[in-house]
């Protein structure tokens, strides 16, 4: 869901996340416009008619990280172990590491840091959420597990001692699973904790992040632990501003990487643009049957080479690969203004969606622009003038550029 252009108090407009959950916080005043909060201090702004609203309890994840820097990553890593020993006698923790040797690091030293015997080797209490290429369930199977409590034996004064589980994870853990928390001591104490050892450039992966805590009507909270050598630490500090965090700058500057990016392949997203339009047209005849060998193996090769070759060429090859096939000129109209602009801007304008449509009567395909908020299209068949019917919407989107 695209945020809305020109959003009160100056707030850019930027990608939201379809399907994420955040506490409505603010409406303009014209009551038309709405601001999300999904737990990093940043609101987003959407249409009203564009978020979908239940009840809830839910609160944004609290930071309970210092911003502290830490001088190299075994400061950071005996950093981490300190906080996680802490926390597992509160809350279930989850580390999110950068790369498996580092969860191998993190994990042996959590082990002996802990010392007590719940949380020794081949017991559970300290896990790793790896991917098994030969056991893919073992993975489902440890989410599962790594919210259960873990008994420690008994107290000073002869009551139950409880503790909880420590999971350490990549990137890959902490997108999309379901941590699910059902102890209600567990929200008393700030619900589970997730401990973050680097920052992605990506602002839809850092909401992914933050996601793993405070879900459903649960509290929740973080901790971001910094190496001071980490390449995106060195690329965001002299660019922070007084009384922003310094998650806040590194997603900034992702921004700034993801638009020079995209700048620097216009080029290439032309060509695409005309390619996808050429498939339509390929796709048709050859569903159809109407295609035969030399045909597919030459669409094969011209998929292969397109991005060596200009506009006009990849036109003239299809032409000569299905001659046969009437195309209009606005069909083929893709010109050089289409591309995505150059110029760096903060309107983060979302790339226009596609539609996929199919002729009711002869099953031709076809694409145009449009968005599921919009009237649906009508447009008839290039091929036998009969209406078109939505078959696939294609979701488009662009970063801020």
């Amino acid at each position: 869901v695209p945020g809305k252009e020109g959003a009160p108090g100056g707030a850019p407009s930027r990608k939201g996340t379809k399907g994420s959950i955040g506490m409505l916080v603010e409406r303009n005043d014209s009551k038309a416009l709405v601001r999300v909060d999904f737990g990093d201090s940043k609101g987003l702004w959407y249409q009203e008619s564009c978020v979908s609203k239940c009840m809830t309890s839910k609160r944004a994840p609290a930071d309970i990280g210092s911003g502290d820097l830490l001088k190299g990553y075994l400061a950071q890593e005996q950093a981490v172990v300190e906080l996680a020993a802490i926390k597992c006698l509160e809350v279930p923790v989850l580390v999110l590491a950068r790369n498996p040797e580092a969860v191998h690091r993190i994990s042996a030293a959590l082990k002996e840091h802990l010392g007590h015997e719940c949380y020794g080797e081949g017991t559970g209490g300290v896990l790793e959420l790896l991917q098994n290429p030969r056991n893919p369930q073992e993975f489902v199977e440890t989410v599962q597990q790594s919210t259960e409590a873990l008994d420690l034996g008994q107290d000073e004064n002869g009551g139950a001692l409880r503790g909880w589980r420590i999971t350490i994870t990549t990137a890959e853990g902490g997108r999309g699973h379901d941590y699910r928390v059902v102890d209600p001591m567990i929200d008393d104490n700030g619900g589970l904790l997730v401990i973050l050892t680097w920052m992605p450039w990506s602002e839809r992966e850092w909401i992914q992040f933050l996601g793993r805590t405070s879900r459903q009507d649960h509290a929740g909270q973080y901790a971001v632990l910094l190496d001071a050598e980490d390449e995106k630490v060195l690329v965001a500090l002299p660019n922070k501003l007084h009384g922003e965090s310094l998650p806040r700058t590194i997603l900034k500057e992702g921004d700034k990487a993801t638009a020079k990016q995209l700048e620097s392949v216009g080029d290439e997203i032309f060509k695409a643009k005309l390619m996808h339009q050429l498939t339509s047209h390929y796709w048709t005849a050859f569903k159809a049957e109407e295609t035969d060998k030399n045909q597919d193996w030459s669409w094969k090769r011209l998929c292969e080479e397109y991005t060596k070759l200009e506009g006009d060429v990849i036109k003239a090859k299809f032409k000569e690969i299905l001659p046969d096939v009437v195309i209009k000129d606005e069909a083929m109209k893709v010109t050089r203004e289409e591309r995505p602009p150059t110029k760096h801007t903060s309107t983060g304008a979302p790339l226009k969606s596609m539609a996929e449509l199919t002729c009711a009567k002869c099953g031709h395909i076809a694409f145009t622009h449009w968005r599921p908020d919009r009237p649906a299209p009508k447009v008839n068949c290039e091929k036998c003038g009969a209406r078109t019917l939505v078959s696939a919407f294609v979701p488009v989107y662009a970063s801020t550029i």
